[in-house]
């Protein structure tokens, strides 16, 4: 059904002034109208909803509560009050909720209506509850009195109220509405843990596989560390063996040296003993 549909069928104008926050959701959980109380209240344009869903806005944990009571409530024919857990731009706080199915005119439920209160409002809300009850039953007149004849519906509370703890209301259990949905929500509540269990092996596994990363990581640095080491005393070495072989050639050249002056010595004195002989031949030849 669309909003401008729903629009009409509701007369939603007449509750503009309630003061209250009224939304409406199919019963699949998408928002098909809301007044500016409510628009406020979330953050929304009240004008462009279509197709949202109280997961996009709250934590799931807290939509999915909600829209457990949405589902009591289209089983109901009544107004079913409430006072549950939720989260806006005011924060986290308990609130009443009057919930209203909206039927259409062959009697087939196809849409939820919420309005929303302080915890401790007073009857107020339930008034608008039911009023808007009448008018999507065509029961109301265009003055705002209910036609001659046509009796309030039926407030309808929950069969059973579980509380949990206050400073947690994504937590909260919502309120139940016969033995058949607490067994309902304990089963979806069992297949929660099985998936969180879930989860926390693979987070261990995740952690244990990061572990097994950071220990390989930590051996190779360690494999590294003992590489540079290694590598620094062979520098070292050669560092050694290059200072030895400089040593070693400074000597040879000294030595070197020196063999070039004795042969310089040894020279001189073959020339010397060679002008002896010279000298000594020309003695015997004038003699």
């Amino acid at each position: 059904m669309s909003r401008e549909s729903v629009a009409r069928a509701l007369d939603v104008e007449a509750l503009a002034g309630c003061g209250l926050p009224v939304s409406v959701r199919d019963l699949e959980g998408r928002y098909l109208l809301v007044n500016e109380e409510y628009a406020v209240l979330h953050g929304l344009d009240a004008t462009a909803v279509d197709g949202l869903t109280d997961a996009m806005l709250i934590p799931r944990a807290v939509a999915a509560a909600q829209a457990q009571q949405d589902r009591c409530a289209a089983d109901s024919d009544g107004v079913l009050d409430t006072v549950e857990w939720t989260v806006d731009r005011v924060g986290r706080r308990r609130v009443r909720v009057c919930r209203v199915v909206l039927r259409g005119e062959d009697g087939a439920a196809y849409a939820v209506a919420r309005i929303t209160s302080p915890a401790d409002a007073n009857e107020s809300v339930l008034r608008v509850a039911e009023r808007l009850a009448r008018l999507d039953g065509g029961q109301e007149g265009p003055d705002g009195r209910a036609r001659e004849g046509v009796a309030s519906p039926e407030v309808i509370e929950p069969t059973a109220r579980v509380e949990t703890d206050a400073s947690s209301p994504e937590s909260e259990l919502p309120r139940r509405c016969g033995a058949a949905e607490t067994n309902g929500e304990a089963a979806r509540l069992r297949e929660a843990l099985d998936e969180a269990c879930a989860r926390g092996a693979e987070h261990a596994d995740e952690a244990r596989i990061l572990h097994e990363a950071l220990d390989e990581a930590r051996a190779r640095s360690a494999e590294r560390a003992a590489a540079e080491r290694s590598l620094r005393e062979a520098l070292a070495t050669v560092g050694q063996r290059e200072r030895e072989l400089t040593a070693q050639a400074l000597a040879l050249r000294e030595e070197l040296a020196a063999v070039g002056r004795r042969e310089r010595d040894a020279v001189a004195e073959s020339a010397a003993l060679r002008d002896a002989l010279a000298e000594v031949e020309r003695r015997e030849r004038g003699a």
